[in-house]
Order: C-alpha cells, then structure tokens, then sequence
C-alpha cells in the first residue's frame, strides 16, 4: 500500500510551505528520509546513520560531527 506525500510525514510535496520556524521539524523529517530510503536499498544501519549524519549537518553546518551523530541519534531513537 502506498501513501500519498500529504499522509506520509517523511516526503515533504510543498517545500516553499516549510517556515523558519519549523526547521527542527525540516532536519527531521530529512534525516529520516535519508535514513529510511539508505536502510531500504542497502539494508546497512552504519551506511544510513552516517548519511543520515551528513544530511543533518548540511542543514546544520555549525554544528560538530559528535554533537550531530548524537541528535541523529536522538531523532531516529524517538521516530514514529
């Protein structure tokens, strides 16, 4: 069964829609994406926690690896 965009938190239709006030919400849903899309074509956990990592910091680019590999952490630990 597939999910329309609109129904499916992880695949975002309206990217002009997304406000600055939403971008931890943003980084989220792209690390998940990321995440979830690695995991289904390659099956590596390591492959997509770490491009999962790479994505986060392109978003966050003032931000340390350590301190990014853990809210990547924190992100895919509390998904839904």
């Amino acid at each position: 069964m597939s999910e329309s965009p609109s129904t499916n938190p992880y695949v975002i239709d309206e990217p002009d829609k997304i406000g600055f006030d939403d971008d931890a919400a943003h980084s989220a849903r792209l690390v998940l994406a990321v995440y979830t899309s690695v995991i289904a074509s390659s099956r590596s956990e390591r492959r997509a926690f770490n491009a999962a990592v790479e994505t986060y910091r392109s978003e966050n680019a003032d931000l340390r690896e350590a301190d990014a590999r853990m809210a990547v952490a924190r992100i895919i630990c509390s998904k839904p």
